[in-house]
């Protein structure tokens, strides 16, 4: 029998396991087909394999226990002939410290162990941190190598998808030379001399890694703020983090001055609170400032979360745009830089807390739009887009104090309920406030000075309160004949005032000018209760509607401008918020037909039995020597025929006494 098996390989060799093993029964030679690609093996399977390893990057632990924030080295390898391009082709992540990369060795040896070539390497490409040439580069090569080759045979080869044998042998073959080349990289990355542009060093073992990075990451972010909380200080954070850090946002903007934001029990957002914020120091109560906790910036004594260096950079880059709008996404792109590294999680809240802290200095735009108050709608467009929020800072020099403590005592002036307040924010909004409140026909009349008109154009169109105040207002007074040169404070506020006076007055002197004209008209005085009587007299009385409409008026008419109002639109037939400059000269016209209407009808009271409140005389004369005969119609009140009653007999006895006749 043994001589029947003499042709029988029942016993084989596996070299991935280095022991025999019994045959299973598969055809597929593996060591020839290894041989095989290997031959035809290209720098892209290799650079493919080389992805495949699965080398870990080096985390810089110390670096994340004191700061919250996750860094990491990047660890690559590459043959000596690609490394540059490999470098090259290199995107740091966030959180990315840079990369180390790992050079096989060509034939030229030489060239491999130049330091000045490698320090030529880290020189040109800015993400790579330093170069190290594997010692055992051939060995580690071969395997390497071995491992693209299985690699293509699992996934090119044909016959193995019919041999379940041989495609477990392939499997089992790859994942050691995997695992081989993993480990042989791994103690190559120890035994290295890592070359700088700088100096060379060694990393003997990983804790000597970790602590490498941990100093990297101190040095490039030797800023960065202390934030211990996992769910934000994050790069990307999880649905449900970027939910609760929402929620929290829109308590910032809707629950300041109420502790703990006004965020009861403990959902996630109230952690955020505590640690983002409370815990920081940035939500806190300042007894020189409010006894109501508030937003505030870091305090210069005692800033345990490092978050100073962020609010300083915030007003440095406010400060250099020299009062030019700043949008958010500026703000975000300073603050994941060198030397403060900012993970993505966390600057939607420090953004946001840093506006809040500053608003008696900042204005806030949304899409170009000036923001009296920051709501829950801003934070959701700024959680979409960080471009779409602009700040912008305010300049207070000694002047533009001056011309904002005058423009709020104008606005005082003019409104009581104005408390004095020197924000530039408030004081814009009540100026804008106390002119678009006027009457409508005040903003669209051109009866005032050119001066009116374009302090009103100017505050109307307004978007932007430290522009109006500051930039537009003393242009504005340039432009009414100034000399920029010579412009003080008072000149601003004067003739600022001016304008108001006559922007505010206009309505009121219109409205009186009417009254003047219907009075004269009307024949009446100072005493409007005689001029009630009359209209009573009159009421109901012709049959015309609209004389029985004005007299009902004139009836209750105790010369108000409610009073004139009423007059004016029933001339016009248009309310007051639709006049305009022509409709007023209409209405004069109308008013003075309808008062003679109103004087005429009085003469026929008696008509329907009513006390004649007026006298219809006619007066004929003809004189000789002239062709034409002299006549007069006009009539007299009551009032004035008692009068002429008076003088009437008074005339009878001189005529009396002179013997006149009675012709």
């Amino acid at each position: 029998m043994l001589q029947d098996l003499q042709d029988w390989s029942i016993i084989v060799y596996r070299r991935h396991l280095g022991a025999y093993a019994i045959f299973a029964g598969s055809d597929f030679d593996i060591e020839a087909a290894i041989k095989d690609e290997r031959s035809r093996l290209r720098a892209a399977d290799l650079e493919s394999c080389l992805d495949r390893v699965g080398l870990r990057p080096i985390t810089a632990n110390r670096h994340y226990l004191e700061t919250g924030a996750l860094r990491w080295l990047d660890v690559d390898v590459a043959p000596l002939d690609h490394a540059s391009a490999r470098a090259a082709a290199y995107q740091q992540a966030d959180g990315a410290l840079g990369l180390l990369l790992l050079v096989l060795p060509s034939d030229n040896l030489s060239d491999a162990n130049d330091s000045l070539h490698l320090q030529e390497l880290c020189q040109n490409h800015d993400g790579l941190i330093a170069v190290a040439v594997a010692a055992n580069g051939p060995v580690l090569l071969d395997l390497v190598e071995e491992t693209a080759a299985l690699l293509r045979i699992r996934d090119s080869h044909a016959e193995l998808r019919g041999d379940a044998v041989a495609r477990k042998e392939v499997d089992a073959r790859l994942e050691t030379a995997r695992l081989q080349a993993a480990g042989a990289t791994h103690k190559e990355l120890l035994s290295a001399v890592w070359v700088r542009s700088d100096r060379n060093f060694r990393l003997p073992g990983m804790a000597a890694m970790h602590r490498f990075a941990s100093d990297l990451a101190d040095e490039i972010y030797a800023q960065s703020p202390k934030i211990r909380n996992e769910l934000l200080n994050r790069t990307r954070p999880s649905g449900s983090a970027a939910a609760a850090r929402r929620q929290l946002m829109h308590a910032m903007t809707l629950g300041r001055g109420q502790p703990h934001l006004g965020i009861e029990g403990f959902p996630a957002e109230g952690g955020l609170c505590q640690s983002l914020l409370e815990a920081t120091c940035l939500y806190r109560t300042d007894p020189a400032v409010s006894n109501l906790p508030g937003f505030l910036g870091p305090m210069p004594t005692q800033d345990p979360c490092r978050l100073a260096p962020l609010w300083r950079a915030a007003d440095g880059l406010l400060t250099d745009m020299s009062g030019q709008p700043v949008s958010l996404a500026e703000v975000y792109s300073l603050w994941q830089a060198s030397p403060y590294g900012v993970n993505h999680g966390l600057l939607p809240v420090l953004a946001l807390a840093y506006v809040l802290s500053r608003l008696d200095r900042l204005a806030v735009y949304l899409d170009d739009v000036i923001q009296p108050e920051l709501d829950d709608f801003l934070v959701d467009r700024l959680l979409q887009n960080a471009d779409a929020v602009q700040i912008r800072q305010m300049e207070f020099t000694d002047m533009r104090v001056q011309v904002l403590t005058g423009i709020n005592d104008l606005v005082f002036e003019h409104d009581d309920a104005q408390s004095a307040n020197l924000d530039p924010l408030m004081v814009a909004r009540s100026l804008v406030a106390l002119v678009m409140s006027l009457p409508p026909w005040t903003l669209r009349t051109v009866r005032v000075s050119p001066n009116a008109q374009h302090l009103r154009l100017m505050i109307r169109t307004a978007y932007d309160p430290n522009r109006l105040l500051f930039d537009d207002l003393p242009r504005f007074v340039s432009s009414s004949g100034f000399d920029p040169d010579s412009m003080d404070a008072d000149s601003v506020v004067a003739l600022i005032r001016d304008g108001l006076q006559e922007l505010t007055g206009a309505y009121g002197k219109m409205l009186s000018d009417m009254r003047r004209l219907l009075l004269e008209e009307l024949d009446a005085g100072e005493d409007l209760s005689r001029l009630n009587q009359r209209a009573r007299t009159i009421k109901d009385l012709t049959g015309d509607l609209e004389l029985d409409a004005f007299a009902v008026r004139l009836e209750a008419f105790v010369g108000s401008d409610t009073d004139m109002e009423g007059l004016v639109s029933l001339a016009v037939s248009k309310p007051p918020r639709d006049w305009v400059d022509r409709d007023l000269d209409a209405a004069r016209i109308r008013l003075a037909s309808l008062a003679q209407q109103f004087n005429r009808a009085e003469a026929f009271a008696r008509v329907k039995g009513r006390l004649d409140r007026r006298h219809a005389i006619a007066f004929v004369a003809g004189m000789a020597g002239t062709p034409h005969t002299l006549s007069h119609e006009f009539n007299i009140s009551t009032e004035e025929a008692r009068t002429a009653r008076q003088v009437a007999g008074q005339l009878e006895c001189v005529l009396r006494e002179a013997g006149v006749g009675s012709d």
